[in-house]
């Protein structure tokens, strides 16, 4: 993992102040694991953003709506998350599940957007944030992100390289209409198709999203 710090300490996690730590990280990382255990074990409160409250309408956030509307949302439940955090520091350690970063970075990575464009977006309201004294980064790569997705729901996910098979391309083309139909007229890579529901998701998408389709 990689420790990215506010504040001027040692990244060594048993010399951590924990008062506020976030764990950032792709979905099925395993930071949600982690961030409740260390949560039970330092008798703190778990966060997560978004919230159980943006649950209802992630789905459509995520495949229906424009990426400044994607952006809006999900800092705003970064907010949210904050002024809950806020309220509980002044009891209670906080350990949180993604936070601004899983924000910013994701959006700048998926969409083409320059980093430092929007650290300068957020800058005017970054002083209103509750603040972490270190953020911790857990990674993980796609086939175990898909390994784990398999192993929980028992059912196979087909992997297709289309750029150098010829084979797979042509099986591209069988639903290459219907993505682009249902992803604005792009398709994407990734793009999901499931071929028991017809069900499609376009491009990178959370971990939620996934196993709900």
């Amino acid at each position: 993992c990689m420790v990215v710090r506010y504040s001027d300490r040692k990244d060594k996690m048993e010399e951590m102040r924990i008062n506020f730590l976030v764990l950032e990280g792709v979905d099925g990382s395993g930071k949600t694991t982690i961030a409740r255990r260390i949560a039970e074990r330092t008798n703190g409160i778990y966060i997560k953003t978004p919230g159980e409250e943006y649950r209802a309408i992630r789905q459509y956030i995520d495949n229906g709506t424009p990426t400044e509307a994607k952006l809006l949302f999900y800092l705003s439940s970064v907010f949210d998350a904050s002024a809950k955090i806020q309220r509980i520091l002044q009891d209670k350690d906080v350990v949180c599940d993604r936070y601004l970063w899983s924000t910013l970075i994701p959006h700048a990575a998926y969409f083409g957007k320059d980093l430092a464009e929007l650290e300068r977006f957020v800058a005017p309201l970054w002083q209103n944030l509750a603040l972490p004294q270190n953020t911790i980064l857990i990674t993980v790569n796609e086939e175990e992100q898909i390994e784990r997705l398999e192993k929980e729901h028992n059912l196979k996910i087909l992997k297709l390289e289309v750029w150098h098979s010829t084979e797979n391309q042509e099986i591209l083309q069988q639903y290459e209409e219907l993505i682009a139909e249902a992803c604005n007229g792009v398709v994407g890579v990734p793009a999901y198709y499931n071929n028991r529901t017809g069900e499609i998701l376009c491009g990178e998408t959370n971990y939620e999203t996934l196993k709900e389709w």
